[in-house]
């Protein structure tokens, strides 16, 4: 017996001094809006990457929103997991994920009824495997009332869940798990209440906003995180694996402010450089208005058009496209062309929009293109007549018409 118990002390003294703490750095960024080096405002994608790279290029990097480089090169670093949001489904629909090779994820998307035949091209998590032992679990949410704010056919055919019973119907299967969960909250929701509801999620993500931030629960020992817009600012999560006790330690965020990459970022394709390249002179914001209406209305073979009411100041970087393409539109969009009468085109108008104003000429006017965010719900969706041509979505967006290739 004292021999069995002292080589059973001998064994577990071995087996403490061989274990060793695995330490873990994970990278959040949100709405990088693909590439958008357009200075301290906007350092985009390149920026985020040339931080990363910089800092800790063996940690696991998380971005939420779904800003990507379709046509980027295999050797720029791409996250880990993507997680898409609002403003992809709106300008690429379901469409971007269909055999992509990216780590997309998403936990509420099913297939709606009237599709037998298909299946859903985003898988519910995604998991992150340290060769040392220690695991991440990486789930992504949409809105509930996301049919509402994208147009039938740029969500088609998918079928968005409820995101609390999403999240409720895999909580068991999370709490007998080692893994480390992560949840990015659906946008929209309200941060407090998801992190009082599901207290055994450790680690929440909050869209990417103007103001990054990260607020401690639970004395620290949980963390609701918020990245900075268009890779302003990315959040640095740090945390320990105990390889004896198999759980995590030693949880912290903290945010890190990106700064923007050379004008030139390496490794980018030359039409990419090319859209970096400096204007040899700042345009005035009346001279692109009125060069943007025009495109648009030629290019989406319209009379009319419902705009994002523009901005009458240039930006702080006036020479740098991408500066105005942030300045102008925050946030992408393409539109719905539209065919209605006069009647419905009156009472269309009528409707107070905030933030929108109607350009184009309205005698006669018949093809209207509506932003998609607004095609998808009242007074459009219901305004809309299903004896006349199908809204489609344009093929390009408002970003795009600012300064054509």
């Amino acid at each position: 017996m004292k021999r069995s118990g002292l080589g059973l002390l001998l064994f577990l003294c071995a087996l403490t001094a061989s274990a060793r703490p695995v330490q873990l750095t994970l990278w959040v960024s949100g709405d990088t809006g693909g590439i958008l080096p357009a200075g301290r405002e906007a350092p985009g994608r390149p920026g985020v990457i040339t931080h990363i790279q910089r800092q800790a290029p063996d940690g696991y990097w998380i971005d939420i929103g779904g800003s990507i480089l379709p046509d980027a090169p295999d050797s720029l670093r791409t996250p880990d997991v993507l997680i898409p949001g609002l403003e992809l489904l709106q300008t690429r629909g379901p469409s971007v994920f269909e055999s992509s090779p990216l780590p997309w994820t998403l936990l509420n998307v099913g297939i709606l009824p009237q599709y037998p035949e298909a299946e859903v091209p985003i898988p519910p998590l995604r998991q992150l495997r340290h060769p040392d032992g220690p695991e991440l679990t990486v789930l992504g949410l949409l809105p509930a009332d996301t049919p509402m704010r994208v147009p039938p056919p740029l969500l088609r055919p998918l079928r968005i869940l409820p995101p609390e019973d999403s999240l409720q119907n895999i909580l068991a299967e999370l709490r007998a798990s080692p893994d480390l969960p992560i949840l990015a909250l659906p946008e929209g929701a309200d941060p407090s209440a998801w992190s009082r509801t599901f207290p055994d999620i450790p680690l929440f993500i909050e869209p990417a906003s103007a103001n990054p931030a990260v607020i401690p629960l639970d004395n620290g020992s949980r963390y609701r995180i918020r990245p900075g817009s268009r890779g302003r600012a990315v959040i640095r999560v740090s945390l320990t694996w105990d390889t004896v006790q198999q759980t995590f330690t030693n949880l912290f965020a903290e945010v890190e402010w990106v700064r923007p990459p050379d004008q030139n970022p390496p490794d980018l394709p030359p039409d990419l450089i090319r859209r970096l390249r400096l204007l040899p002179e700042a345009p005035t914001p009346a001279d692109l208005r009125a060069a943007f209406i025009q495109r648009l209305l030629e290019r989406g073979q319209a009379d009319m058009a419902l705009i994002p009411r523009l901005s009458t100041r240039p930006p702080p970087h006036p020479q740098s496209p991408e500066s105005w393409r942030v300045h102008l539109f925050p946030r992408d969009v393409t539109w719905m062309l539209v065919h209605t009468d006069a009647e419905t085109l009156r009472n269309w108008i009528r409707h107070d929009l905030p933030g929108h104003e109607w350009i184009g000429t309205r005698t006669g006017a018949t093809r209207i293109l509506i932003p998609a965010p607004l095609a998808a719900a009242p007074p459009f969706r219901d305004g809309t007549n299903p004896s006349r041509p199908p809204a489609l979505p344009t093929p390009f967006t408002a970003r795009d018409l600012l300064f054509p290739h």
